[in-house]
């Protein structure tokens, strides 16, 4: 039993050392920042997914004048870069703090905190990148910019971490959340970071940024995997 234990943290360890290497070579933050801004603007084209829209085949919807939906997906592109800012700052990066401040007692211990250092680094960028881009498009459209803050998923945490009735709930149920953040992600970008059809500077901030959350789905499911694993059963 001792030994079948011993393998898979071995294992854990294997697989975080080879995420924290592909981390130096795969990161954008690692790469010569591409000039995003020198890309061509063409204002035929939408600022993002008509597909992602729950309401597209509404007929209100497609009887709208171009004029008119063109301006409602330049800010669907506005609240989307909003509501990554307050995943990344609210969501993401707390949880992060937490493991890199109080890492598990974990024979791997110094691996998690390289690879969530790393990831904060990462969200730092991203966040930048949603700052840029988002008032890129505004600039670009002249629009005034979008002021909205109710995100269902930062409202839904902040309920649920005041309902935990220990500092330990608080930190498991922060790094829970940005598991399923990090990891159910993935699905959403890859939507507008394959899609060419839309605005260039869009697509392209949104692959770079997808680049990096597929590695991160990875890097939070092996994590979790060492913290679960050194869990009590009532945690």
């Amino acid at each position: 039993m001792q030994s079948a234990l011993q393998e898979d943290v071995n294992a854990v360890g294997i697989m975080m050392e080879r995420l924290s290497a592909l981390w130096k070579t795969r990161a954008a933050v690692n790469q010569e920042v591409p000039d995003y801004w020198g890309l061509s603007f063409d204002p035929e084209k939408f600022d993002f997914s008509e597909s992602l829209l729950p309401f597209r085949n509404h007929p209100v919807w497609t009887n709208l004048p171009d004029e008119l939906r063109t301006k409602c997906l330049s800010y669907a592109w506005g609240i989307y870069n909003l509501k990554t800012i307050y995943i990344e700052c609210d969501v993401v990066t707390p949880s992060c703090e937490d493991v890199i401040k109080a890492p598990p007692a974990s024979a791997n211990r110094m691996l998690i905190q390289d690879l969530l250092s790393a990831a904060l680094l990462d969200e730092a960028l991203h966040t930048r990148m949603s700052i840029l881009a988002c008032n890129y498009i505004y600039d670009m459209r002249k629009l005034p910019p979008l002021e909205y803050t109710d995100f269902n998923l930062v409202k839904w945490r902040d309920r649920v971490l005041s309902e935990c009735g220990s500092e330990g709930e608080r930190r498991l149920t922060r790094f829970a959340i940005a598991c399923a953040s990090e990891t159910l992600i993935t699905d959403y970008l890859k939507t507008m970071a394959e899609d060419r059809t839309i605005q260039a500077v869009c697509n392209e901030v949104t692959r770079t940024h997808a680049m990096d959350e597929w590695s991160h789905s990875r890097v939070f499911s092996v994590v979790a995997t060492d913290i679960v694993r050194g869990l009590g059963e009532r945690e």
